[in-house]
């Protein structure tokens, strides 16, 4: 990939220090050079957490290494993770098929009313379920991280409130995309407000 590269921890020397002191076995870094301050892992692979080169120049060490917390948590995770992919992949499904019908029942009301209704309804209450258990996964995610910190989950506090101000736009509902609507009608996410109630709690 090109403007990748893997890192090792020693690489990082007060990373290292954090990873050994809280007894956490550091995983491998891969450093992608996207400014957007954002990290991620893959749950279902062996596979190096990403950071974003943003990311590392924005954050302190302690706020990164939270952030590397919180993608660990994520192998926590896996049943819920693997549900969603599950729902994601139905979904998808639904929707090709659903305008499959419509498109090939279009002279046919018969058929093509009640293939409106059928990916109507898909279209509702998928992404419903798939945004609650990803939310939910993101939570348990920094809990996590929080219950790993203990008395320094600020640090995951603070990383969060630097990458609020630098990802939070207004939204412009004017440009929405066919593509938007059909596979994001929800955010993934909780609001950075509901995650930091969820670590102060801890």
């Amino acid at each position: 990939m090109l403007g990748y590269k893997f890192k090792d921890i020693n690489e990082f020397p007060r990373l290292k220090e954090l990873f050994e002191y809280y007894k956490i076995k550091p995983p491998k870094l891969l450093i992608s050079p996207n400014k957007a301050l954002n990290a991620r892992s893959i749950f279902f692979l062996k596979s190096p957490i990403q950071l974003n080169k943003g990311l590392i120049q924005e954050l302190k060490d302690e706020e990164i290494f939270a952030v590397i917390l919180h993608e660990i948590g994520h192998s926590k995770t896996k049943a819920l993770s693997i549900t969603i992919t599950t729902l994601s992949l139905i979904y998808a499904a639904l929707l090709v098929t659903g305008l499959h019908l419509i498109i090939y029942n279009i002279t046919q009301p018969t058929i093509l009313i009640p293939s409106i209704v059928f990916i109507a309804i898909t279209r509702i209450t998928l992404p419903l379920a798939i945004t609650k258990i990803s939310q939910k996964i993101e939570l348990k995610c920094d809990q996590y991280a929080a219950k790993k910190l203990g008395p320094n989950k600020s640090w995951l506090i603070s990383a969060f409130k630097k990458i609020q101000i630098k990802t939070d736009k207004p939204k412009d509902t004017g440009k929405a995309t066919i593509y938007y609507i059909l596979f994001h009608p929800y955010t993934t996410h909780p609001t950075f407000k509901e995650r930091i109630k969820t670590i102060q709690k801890q």
